[in-house]
């Protein structure tokens, strides 16, 4: 007898942020297929922010790089069409990720880079003679929130 096809299904999960301050939110299951998962080993110590699922043994089983889910800066044009930078007061908000929904995972991990305290942008001059300081965080990213998926299973 044929086996019966399953239906594709991924988690929608909402984390929501306040400075430095990250809580899973919402975890909405979807009827979608997820985007293939970024390498699972050989990126320990480097930068940036990720979303981890794992097993019950704290395998990696999928793994998706985020482009910064918290931003400290906006981007914008002023009236004259110049592109402009400014920083954000109060760093807050929210952001969603797609991940599947494998039945072998158990735990979610958020990973993130501390960043450096926001400093005034200025104008293009002082910005071409400000020191060579980054405006990102540099160190290695570390676990800034987890949470269990079992609590959502259908």
């Amino acid at each position: 007898m044929p086996s019966t096809p399953t239906r594709p299904a991924a988690w929608r999960l909402t984390f929501s942020y306040q400075g430095d301050e990250v809580h899973l939110e919402q975890k909405e299951k979807l009827t979608m297929v997820a985007p293939g998962s970024d390498p699972t080993e050989g990126y320990q110590g480097q930068t940036g922010y990720w979303v981890e699922l794992r097993d019950t043994a704290g395998n990696v089983l999928y793994r998706v790089i985020l482009h910064d889910p918290m931003p400290q800066y906006v981007e914008g044009h002023d009236k004259s069409g110049v592109h402009t930078h400014a920083a954000i007061r109060e760093r807050r908000g929210t952001f969603s990720v797609i991940v599947p929904a494998l039945p072998q995972a158990t735990a979610i991990s958020f990973y993130g880079t501390d960043e450096p305290p926001v400093e005034p942008v200025g104008s293009r001059v002082m910005e071409q003679t400000r020191p060579a300081t980054p405006r990102i965080g540099t160190n290695a990213a570390r676990e800034m929130a987890t949470s269990t998926l079992q609590a959502t299973r259908p």
